[in-house]
């Protein structure tokens, strides 16, 4: 009997010894002065739900730079994200985009302009349809246009040549 007496207080002791270690909490906590950096930003009040979702998108750089380029004759395919071009001659091209910045000063476009959209251009697309059906609620917008895996695609048909700028990078 003893030995089961012995043998029950071990494994108590034993219990009581590795919670106390494998607590994770190993800190003095003593009053201190609040510092100025530890208050919290002030923010308006939010009436709602909140819903914790993703980091936002981070928008690189302008990278590639180039002037007075040509993209004429077969349809020539252009990643726009990340470009600065001045002069640039888009006839029959396809645009691709992707939500990074561009610039694009004094651009020429004629012919039939082929956009497609991926990425956070894409998904930007998808939710302003999102947003549109929530304004009219007795028309529903297909689930296949809100839930697509492909990239949004336009065929637009320029008439004539329209020329311009644009730019869309912070500075």
């Amino acid at each position: 009997m003893s030995k089961t007496i012995f043998s029950l207080i071990s494994f108590v002791a034993g219990m009581v010894v590795m919670s106390l270690v494998a607590s994770g909490n190993h800190t003095s906590i003593f009053a201190q002065e609040p510092s100025a950096q530890s208050a919290p930003p002030a923010t308006p009040p939010f009436i709602g739900v909140k819903i914790a979702g993703g980091p936002i998108p981070e928008v690189k750089p302008i990278n590639v730079r180039m002037s007075y380029i040509g993209a004429m004759g077969a349809p020539s395919d252009v990643r726009v994200d990340g470009v600065e071009c001045s002069h640039c001659v888009f006839d029959g091209a396809i645009l691709r985009y992707g939500g990074g910045n561009f610039s694009l000063s004094d651009f020429s476009v004629s012919g039939p302009v082929r956009i497609e959209l991926d990425g956070a251009a894409r998904n930007t697309v998808l939710f302003l349809k999102f947003v549109e059906a929530l304004r009219k609620p007795q028309s529903q917008i297909p689930p296949s246009q809100l839930s697509s895996n492909n990239p949004e695609t336009q065929i637009i048909n320029v008439s004539g040549t329209i020329k311009g700028s644009i730019d869309t990078a912070l500075r």
